[in-house]
């Protein structure tokens, strides 16, 4: 069973901004495997979601948040 992922705004200007950059410096190839490779990792997060490291932060409004790397060769996102 796969989890439903919600993408909200700030996802898809996160992600903008990156795929941008490899569209511009790198080519729409790069740019696509990119962005392939960030939707992979969706997919895998929706499979199993124990994957992300949970994240501790200050700010009440974010208690439980997780992170997990974009697949290789992308992961220092």
């Amino acid at each position: 069973m796969s989890l439903a992922i919600e993408k909200s705004p700030l996802f898809h200007a996160d992600v903008t901004k990156p795929l941008g950059w490899y569209s511009d410096e790198a080519g729409e190839e790069l740019a696509g495997r990119f962005f392939n490779a960030v939707d992979q990792t969706f997919s895998n997060f929706a499979r199993q979601s124990d994957l992300g490291r949970v994240r501790r932060f200050r700010n009440p409004l974010l208690p439980g948040l997780c992170s997990f790397q974009v697949e290789a060769s992308f992961n220092r996102f």
